[in-house]
């Protein structure tokens, strides 16, 4: 809720965050080409047989 409340105040129309966006292809850790907009979040999802993750910085 509160990293969505921040994309929301940044107008940043590429995080949707949501249960799995620190896993898969549309996930935090991405760059945008050809903006370069790097998402700068990093999570760790090695917690309960990496069943569960949590965003690191």
């Amino acid at each position: 809720l509160v990293l969505q409340t921040i994309s929301s105040k940044l107008q940043n129309k590429y995080w949707n965050v949501n249960q799995s966006s620190c896993i898969g292809a549309n996930g935090f850790n991405l760059t945008f080409w050809p903006d370069e907009i790097y998402s700068g979040v990093n999570c760790d999802c090695s917690f309960n047989n990496s069943t569960v993750c949590h965003v690191t910085n």
